[in-house]
């Protein structure tokens, strides 16, 4: 995976953490508006990103008319609020695939689950294995 992807699931967490659930389209326009990212990644790009980060979860959908008349579903996507309860939570459940190399070296593999993480602070184990999500 390149390095701008890395960036860009972090960017896409942080966005749905401030301003909750939204479809690709919103978020697209969140990433150039407010993160000022260069080169947009295509609608299946941005699609693989938030299916393939385990920090967002698919919420529901929502109605949208496009321009020809017709009513099309764009699905939501949110950050799994059931593990994620602060801000602080995002790095404690980031997947390696989206750490950086300081995060990375930060990170140690949870006996229980098998997953690397970075453990919360006095933790044993990872934040999955500690609220049993």
């Amino acid at each position: 995976m390149s390095a701008n992807n890395r960036r860009l699931r972090r960017i896409v967490a942080e966005i749905l953490w401030k301003h909750g659930a939204m479809s690709r389209n919103t978020l697209a326009d969140y990433l150039q508006n407010e993160r000022g990212v260069r080169e947009m990644p295509s609608s299946t790009s941005l699609s693989s990103i938030l299916s393939k980060n385990v920090q967002i979860i698919q919420v529901g959908s929502e109605k949208v008319l496009k321009a020809n008349g017709v009513r099309t579903k764009h699905a939501l996507f949110d950050i799994r609020r059931d593990l994620i309860r602060r801000h602080e939570e995002l790095l404690y459940t980031r997947p390696p695939s989206c750490m950086t190399l300081y995060e990375k070296k930060k990170s140690q593999r949870c006996a229980p689950c098998g997953r690397t993480r970075i453990f919360p602070p006095e933790s044993g184990v990872c934040l999955h294995c500690e609220r049993e999500v």
